[in-house]
């Protein structure tokens, strides 16, 4: 009788498992990347990966070392993407005077308005300027791309 219950434990236990891990609703794969500007790694980068089928759009925020770690929507924080192909974009900017107290920035912005300044530049916010390939996030436990972004 010991016997079969440790047996009938063991199967169930595998079975919760799924044989290869973790069980995932959202059928994503993991992926995660790094984002370098002229060679240095860059924090606070929108990263976007826009679906060239019938995927789901993903996209993460880079991290002082210049990583990132996808969701996709309506799914876990770092859940992922689904596999496919994608469009994949970058975009950090800032606003002229954002430090400024509000009396300051009114008196400075009076007769103008404030310029918004690309950290990242611009062309790498649209997939058909950037001159960045599609990438292809495969069924596989961990996707890691590496994007070497210039300031031309």
């Amino acid at each position: 009788m010991r016997t079969l219950t440790l047996f009938t434990l063991s199967i169930a236990l595998l079975l919760h498992a799924g044989c290869g891990g973790q069980h995932n609703p959202y059928d994503t794969a993991l992926v995660e990347g790094f984002v370098t500007l002229n060679g240095e790694p860059i924090e606070g980068v929108n990263v976007i990966f826009t679906p060239r089928g019938q995927t789901m759009a993903a996209g993460g925020i880079t991290e002082g070392n210049g990583r990132f770690v996808l969701t996709t929507a309506a799914a876990p924080a770092g859940s992922g993407a689904e596999p496919g192909e994608y469009d994949v974009t970058f975009s950090k900017s800032e606003v002229e005077g954002r430090d400024m107290s509000v009396e300051e920035f009114n008196r400075v912005f009076a007769h103008r308005a404030p310029v918004r300044m690309f950290i990242v530049p611009e062309r790498y916010g649209n997939a058909r300027t950037s001159g960045l390939e599609p990438v292809t996030v495969e069924r596989v436990r961990m996707n890691t791309f590496r994007f070497e972004l210039t300031a031309e």
